[in-house]
């Protein structure tokens, strides 16, 4: 029985196996959080709906946002297919420097959460960031230090 993370890490096949739900729930959170939020900027931008209602209707700088939910929903897609093959580290790193552009930005331009009344939300996403971001770095690491058993 596995009873402590780095017991988790020693197993026979464990370490792939982690390796690869670290990828595949990275990648689907992306994809999903992603995808939902180009939506609702793109239907918040154009028609004044969404959960930021007319915010952002007409603001030309909501391009920051479809570009960074466009980008994050095509990386979700590319960790969940890193995730389903034999994956390569590197793949760790990418989705360990996603978490750490988009949480930081996030803590950089708090501000901008007060204002649109988004902060719980944004305490819920900006952790989330954190999580993978120390997941995705704990499974670089322990490749790196030579736990490459599979």
């Amino acid at each position: 029985m596995i009873s402590t993370s780095s017991q988790l890490f020693t197993q026979p096949g464990a370490v792939q196996t982690v390796r690869k739900l670290v990828l595949l729930a990275n990648g689907l959170f992306l994809m999903l959080a992603g995808g939902l939020f180009l939506v609702f900027d793109l239907l918040s931008f154009y028609f004044g709906a969404g959960p930021l209602g007319t915010m952002l209707t007409g603001v030309l700088y909501t391009i920051g946002m479809v570009e960074a939910h466009g980008l994050a929903l095509i990386i979700g897609l590319l960790l969940l297919r890193a995730g389903r093959v034999e994956p390569q580290p590197l793949w760790h790193l990418v989705g360990a420097g996603v978490h750490l552009l988009l949480g930081g930005a996030n803590l950089l331009f708090w501000q901008l959460f007060i204002e649109l009344d988004v902060v719980p939300m944004e305490i819920l996403v900006t952790g989330i960031h954190g999580f993978l971001f120390a997941a995705q770095l704990v499974c670089f690491l322990r490749i790196r230090t030579g736990n490459r058993t599979a």
